[in-house]
């Protein structure tokens, strides 16, 4: 990603020392076999290696920006896919 994408932001909060945490269902992003995609297991490894403070939570679809405890923006729109990258308008 760019200078502008969600990650390099995630990554300057958090050089700021500001607590990113990132909350992912536990069983969406899994293939027929149980185990967890490919493309899943890469963006938890970035996450992590960022330093955002990654829960995996049963049931979670919504996306939530939440700042100082104010929920900023609500709705499905997946900023992490490579889809929001090449197809956003």
């Amino acid at each position: 990603g760019g200078s502008d994408s969600i990650a390099n932001h995630m990554k300057k909060a958090i050089q700021r020392h500001i607590t990113v945490t990132v909350i992912t269902d536990e069983k969406l992003d899994v293939e027929k076999n149980g185990q967890l995609k490919n493309s899943a297991k890469l963006g938890r490894e970035l996450l992590l290696k960022l330093g955002v403070d990654l829960k995996i939570a049963p049931q979670v679809h919504t996306k939530n920006i939440i700042i100082d405890n104010t929920c900023i923006t609500n709705g499905s729109f997946n900023w992490l896919s490579a889809v929001a990258d090449q197809n956003s308008e």
